[in-house]
């Protein structure tokens, strides 16, 4: 039960992680859509400047996130994506991720009062910037409430209780055999509640981790492929094995 249970708390965070990729694409898509001249008009400089600002903010969110739930310097992970007024701006904060959505939300508003968007097209990125917000939620409620302490302390003395007697139900059947057999019906209890204490805290900077490094990179070079920039990094690769 407990193994299943941290695995579903890493499998959540995944999912959680899964959605902010997805949202990260539909906002700035909805940015590069929505401010567009109206037909038979003068056609405007693609991406607008709008559009522009509301994908670097995303890269900036995504990756002060990534800091913020591994308890990093989200400062630091926003610096390459903002100006160093925005930085100034955000050093007091002690939610970074959540400070920056209340600057996207601004410029919302400001372009919608330049009459760069509709009510509908207004109303359309705010949803999808409260659907942002519930997919950060999620990610606290996991980063803040880990499994209670008694799934922890109850197993281990459940499996030491239990391999301490269980050479003795096995001598009379495996005679000779019995340390080789109850040793590795051990292990494999012990490996079984190890897997479980390493997945189920999917923010903790481990190599058990949510490859949240690796999707911020993803999300950046989709974001600046759909500005039509040319200088696009490169995706993450694993590092012994482990992509992080």
């Amino acid at each position: 039960f407990r193994t299943n249970t941290a695995y579903s708390r890493w499998w959540e965070a995944r999912t959680l992680w899964g959605g902010i990729v997805n949202q990260s694409r539909s906002i700035v898509r909805q940015a590069l859509t929505f401010d567009v001249p109206p037909k038979g008009q003068t056609e405007a400089p693609f991406p607008t400047e709008f559009a522009r600002e509301i994908a670097y903010y995303q890269m900036a969110l995504v990756n002060a996130t990534r800091a913020h739930l591994r308890q990093q310097d989200a400062i630091e992970a926003v610096r390459p994506f903002l100006p160093d007024s925005e930085i100034e701006r955000l050093k007091g904060e002690a939610n970074v991720p959540s400070a920056l959505m209340v600057r996207m939300g601004v410029c919302l508003g400001q372009a919608f009062q330049n009459g760069q968007l509709d009510t509908i097209q207004l109303n359309a990125m705010d949803a999808t910037l409260n659907d942002l917000t519930d997919l950060l939620g999620g990610c606290e409620r996991i980063k803040n409430t880990p499994i209670p302490q008694q799934y922890d302390t109850v197993p281990q003395l459940a499996i030491y209780a239990y391999s301490t007697l269980l050479p003795l139900g096995l001598i009379e059947p495996m005679h000779w055999w019995t340390p080789l057999i109850s040793s590795l019906i051990t292990f494999f209890f012990i490996a079984i509640d190890s897997i479980g204490s390493n997945i189920e805290d999917p923010f903790e900077a481990s190599i058990h981790d949510v490859p949240m490094s690796a999707m911020c990179r993803t999300i950046e070079i989709n974001l600046r492929q759909m500005l039509h920039e040319k200088d696009i990094p490169k995706p993450l690769e694993a590092e012994d094995g482990v992509l992080h």
